[in-house]
């Protein structure tokens, strides 16, 4: 696939405040590493605070893409997808 985004392409279920806050680290640390670009700003995911409950009053949906091949990630929250909640690759973009 993609050397650059393949580290990001497994799906991973968001069941608790620290689930996020690793995953959005993680996230961070792709685009500090030039290899995820944010591609939208949910305010509830960029103005959340370490350790905070998670957000439950609407769907949240963060997006990133790979600078090299542009593959998207997604990262959603009480979207009442059939995966759950959670960060996970799109394939076939």
């Amino acid at each position: 696939m993609c050397e650059r985004c393949d580290a990001y392409a497994e799906t991973i279920r968001i069941a608790s405040p620290g689930d996020l806050d690793a995953q959005l680290a993680r996230a961070h640390a792709g685009v500090d590493e030039g290899a995820l670009e944010a591609m939208d700003d949910d305010r509830a995911l960029s103005q959340r605070l370490p350790g905070a409950p998670l957000p439950k009053a609407r769907p949240v949906k963060g997006t990133w893409v790979c600078t090299q091949c542009s593959r998207l990630f997604l990262l959603e929250l009480n979207s009442c997808h059939l995966v759950g909640d959670g960060w996970r690759p799109l394939f076939g973009n």
